[in-house]
Protein backbone atom coordinates (compact mmCIF):
# COMPACT_ATOMS: atom_id res chain seq x y z
CA UNK A 1 0.00 0.00 0.00
CA UNK A 2 1.17 3.60 -0.65
CA UNK A 3 2.60 5.10 2.20
CA UNK A 4 0.55 7.47 4.96
CA UNK A 5 -3.12 5.47 3.63
CA UNK A 6 -4.48 3.63 6.81
CA UNK A 7 -4.68 -0.61 5.52
CA UNK A 8 -8.50 -1.36 3.98
CA UNK A 9 -10.81 -3.42 5.83
CA UNK A 10 -10.80 -6.89 5.59
CA UNK A 11 -13.45 -7.30 2.84
CA UNK A 12 -12.15 -4.17 1.10
CA UNK A 13 -8.94 -6.26 0.89
CA UNK A 14 -10.90 -9.38 -0.36
CA UNK A 15 -12.60 -7.04 -3.44
CA UNK A 16 -9.73 -5.47 -4.31
CA UNK A 17 -8.17 -9.26 -4.58
CA UNK A 18 -11.51 -9.96 -7.09
CA UNK A 19 -10.82 -7.02 -8.80
CA UNK A 20 -7.29 -8.62 -9.61
CA UNK A 21 -8.51 -12.08 -10.03
CA UNK A 22 -11.22 -11.16 -12.76
CA UNK A 23 -8.49 -8.53 -14.63
CA UNK A 24 -5.91 -10.61 -14.57
CA UNK A 25 -7.26 -13.77 -16.18
CA UNK A 26 -4.61 -15.65 -17.79
CA UNK A 27 -1.46 -14.67 -15.35
CA UNK A 28 -1.72 -18.56 -13.66
CA UNK A 29 0.52 -17.46 -11.13
CA UNK A 30 -1.20 -14.68 -9.78
CA UNK A 31 -4.08 -16.29 -9.86
CA UNK A 32 -2.79 -19.31 -7.81
CA UNK A 33 -1.71 -17.00 -5.19
CA UNK A 34 -4.52 -14.91 -4.66
CA UNK A 35 -6.80 -18.33 -4.87
CA UNK A 36 -4.79 -19.37 -2.25
CA UNK A 37 -5.26 -16.22 -0.08
CA UNK A 38 -9.23 -16.91 0.11
CA UNK A 39 -8.78 -20.23 0.75
CA UNK A 40 -7.21 -19.39 3.77
CA UNK A 41 -9.78 -16.20 3.97
CA UNK A 42 -12.64 -18.96 3.70
CA UNK A 43 -12.30 -20.60 6.70
CA UNK A 44 -12.82 -17.02 8.96
CA UNK A 45 -16.59 -16.60 9.23
CA UNK A 46 -16.77 -13.12 8.78
CA UNK A 47 -15.43 -13.61 4.96
CA UNK A 48 -17.91 -15.98 3.58
CA UNK A 49 -20.22 -13.35 2.92
CA UNK A 50 -18.08 -11.56 0.59
CA UNK A 51 -16.78 -15.26 -0.73
CA UNK A 52 -20.51 -15.42 -1.77
CA UNK A 53 -21.05 -11.55 -2.95
CA UNK A 54 -18.04 -11.88 -4.94
CA UNK A 55 -18.75 -15.94 -6.18
CA UNK A 56 -15.50 -17.12 -5.50
CA UNK A 57 -16.68 -20.46 -6.21
CA UNK A 58 -17.47 -19.97 -10.07
CA UNK A 59 -14.11 -17.72 -10.21
CA UNK A 60 -12.19 -20.73 -8.82
CA UNK A 61 -14.21 -23.16 -11.36
CA UNK A 62 -12.98 -20.83 -14.21
CA UNK A 63 -9.46 -20.83 -13.32
CA UNK A 64 -9.83 -24.40 -13.34
CA UNK A 65 -11.65 -24.49 -16.56
CA UNK A 66 -8.67 -22.84 -18.36
CA UNK A 67 -5.55 -24.00 -17.02
CA UNK A 68 -6.94 -27.87 -15.45
CA UNK A 69 -2.68 -29.01 -16.21
CA UNK A 70 -0.89 -26.70 -14.00
CA UNK A 71 0.04 -28.51 -11.18
CA UNK A 72 0.43 -26.04 -8.52
CA UNK A 73 -2.44 -23.72 -10.03
CA UNK A 74 -4.60 -26.99 -9.37
CA UNK A 75 -3.85 -27.56 -6.16
CA UNK A 76 -4.39 -24.26 -4.81
CA UNK A 77 -7.97 -24.24 -6.90
CA UNK A 78 -8.72 -27.55 -5.73
CA UNK A 79 -8.36 -26.24 -2.29
CA UNK A 80 -10.65 -23.18 -2.21
CA UNK A 81 -13.03 -25.65 -4.13
CA UNK A 82 -12.86 -28.57 -1.40
CA UNK A 83 -13.54 -25.32 1.09
CA UNK A 84 -15.72 -24.02 -0.68
CA UNK A 85 -18.34 -27.02 -1.84
CA UNK A 86 -18.45 -27.79 2.04
CA UNK A 87 -21.14 -24.80 2.33
CA UNK A 88 -24.30 -24.60 0.89
CA UNK A 89 -24.38 -21.27 -0.69
CA UNK A 90 -21.37 -22.18 -2.91
CA UNK A 91 -21.98 -25.39 -3.42
CA UNK A 92 -25.27 -24.42 -5.38
CA UNK A 93 -23.89 -22.12 -7.20
CA UNK A 94 -21.40 -24.36 -9.17
CA UNK A 95 -24.44 -26.86 -9.11
CA UNK A 96 -26.46 -24.78 -11.07
CA UNK A 97 -28.02 -26.62 -13.82
CA UNK A 98 -27.66 -23.94 -16.63
CA UNK A 99 -23.59 -23.84 -15.62
CA UNK A 100 -21.97 -24.78 -18.84
CA UNK A 101 -20.04 -26.28 -19.09
CA UNK A 102 -21.15 -27.99 -15.52
CA UNK A 103 -18.82 -28.13 -12.90
CA UNK A 104 -18.34 -32.12 -13.04
CA UNK A 105 -17.17 -32.02 -16.91
CA UNK A 106 -14.48 -29.23 -15.47
CA UNK A 107 -13.28 -31.63 -12.83
CA UNK A 108 -13.04 -34.83 -15.35
CA UNK A 109 -10.65 -32.77 -17.44
CA UNK A 110 -8.98 -32.15 -14.74
CA UNK A 111 -9.16 -35.47 -13.35
CA UNK A 112 -7.91 -36.83 -16.16
CA UNK A 113 -4.71 -34.62 -16.30
CA UNK A 114 -3.61 -35.58 -12.67
CA UNK A 115 -3.74 -39.18 -13.36
CA UNK A 116 -0.05 -39.38 -12.82
CA UNK A 117 -0.33 -36.94 -9.81
CA UNK A 118 -1.98 -38.98 -6.87
CA UNK A 119 -1.85 -36.11 -4.06
CA UNK A 120 -3.85 -33.59 -7.03
CA UNK A 121 -6.36 -36.43 -7.82
CA UNK A 122 -7.39 -37.08 -4.84
CA UNK A 123 -8.08 -33.11 -4.32
CA UNK A 124 -10.10 -33.26 -7.27
CA UNK A 125 -11.61 -36.78 -6.08
CA UNK A 126 -13.08 -35.00 -3.23
CA UNK A 127 -14.57 -31.84 -4.53
CA UNK A 128 -16.48 -34.13 -7.18
CA UNK A 129 -17.63 -36.13 -3.68
CA UNK A 130 -18.64 -33.18 -1.93
CA UNK A 131 -20.33 -32.24 -4.84
CA UNK A 132 -22.24 -35.49 -5.40
CA UNK A 133 -23.31 -36.05 -2.48
CA UNK A 134 -25.44 -32.69 -2.07
CA UNK A 135 -27.38 -33.45 -4.94
CA UNK A 136 -29.38 -36.20 -6.52
CA UNK A 137 -29.55 -34.67 -9.66
CA UNK A 138 -25.21 -34.47 -9.95
CA UNK A 139 -25.06 -37.91 -8.39
CA UNK A 140 -26.85 -39.41 -11.66
CA UNK A 141 -25.18 -37.28 -14.35
CA UNK A 142 -21.88 -37.94 -12.58
CA UNK A 143 -22.73 -41.83 -12.98
CA UNK A 144 -23.78 -41.75 -16.69
CA UNK A 145 -20.91 -39.74 -17.56
CA UNK A 146 -18.09 -40.64 -15.23
CA UNK A 147 -15.55 -43.48 -16.84
CA UNK A 148 -15.65 -45.49 -13.73
CA UNK A 149 -13.34 -48.14 -15.45
CA UNK A 150 -10.99 -45.27 -15.69
CA UNK A 151 -10.97 -44.42 -12.29
CA UNK A 152 -10.86 -47.67 -10.78
CA UNK A 153 -7.75 -48.46 -12.86
CA UNK A 154 -5.91 -45.48 -11.59
CA UNK A 155 -6.83 -46.12 -8.08
CA UNK A 156 -5.39 -49.71 -8.67
CA UNK A 157 -2.34 -47.91 -9.56
CA UNK A 158 -1.77 -45.88 -7.33
CA UNK A 159 -3.59 -47.63 -4.35
CA UNK A 160 -0.73 -45.14 -2.00
CA UNK A 161 -1.51 -43.18 -0.71
CA UNK A 162 -4.67 -45.21 1.15
CA UNK A 163 -6.22 -41.57 1.12
CA UNK A 164 -6.61 -41.61 -2.51
CA UNK A 165 -8.19 -44.89 -2.84
CA UNK A 166 -10.88 -44.08 0.32
CA UNK A 167 -11.55 -40.61 -1.93
CA UNK A 168 -12.08 -42.70 -4.83
CA UNK A 169 -13.49 -45.66 -3.16
CA UNK A 170 -15.73 -43.10 -1.04
CA UNK A 171 -16.69 -41.31 -4.69
CA UNK A 172 -17.99 -44.36 -6.07
CA UNK A 173 -20.03 -46.12 -2.99
CA UNK A 174 -21.96 -42.73 -3.05
CA UNK A 175 -22.65 -43.24 -7.30
CA UNK A 176 -23.37 -46.57 -6.40
CA UNK A 177 -26.05 -45.26 -3.75
CA UNK A 178 -27.55 -42.35 -6.49
CA UNK A 179 -31.26 -42.62 -6.20
CA UNK A 180 -31.09 -41.39 -10.38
Amino acid sequence: LPAGLPPPLPSQTMKWLFQVLRSHTQARELQGAILECLALASCHSPYTQVLAQEDAARLALETLRKFPGEPELVRQVGGILLLLTALPVHRDRLLDPYLEPPCYEVLYVALERAREDPPRMELLLHVLWNLVLSSDRVCGRVCRSLDAELLLSTLWRFSQPSTLLSTGLGLLWTLCGCSE
